[in-house]
């Protein structure tokens, strides 16, 4: 991760996944997948590691509820 930038999609959305792959590769960024209503453990964990300076989610609140946006957001670097 070079840039400090870290997709979000939903794994369950693939359009928005791969979506986020065409812009990740341009930021040379990861993407890791949630589903709408949770974070998956290894994805907290991969978060927690990385403490990103900046996560873009893609996809609505169909698609990713916001409290998981909100629980998200403590992965930042402070």
């Amino acid at each position: 991760m070079r840039s400090g930038i870290v997709y979000i999609a939903s794994g369950e959305n693939y359009p928005d996944a791969l979506s986020a792959s065409a812009a990740a590769v341009q930021e040379y960024a990861p993407v890791f997948l949630v589903t709408k209503n949770s974070i998956p453990d290894a994805t907290k964990a991969v978060l927690s590691s990385f403490k990103p300076l900046r996560i873009v989610v893609l996809g609505g609140p169909n698609t990713i509820s916001d409290a998981v946006v909100s629980e998200i957001g403590q992965y930042l670097r402070p």
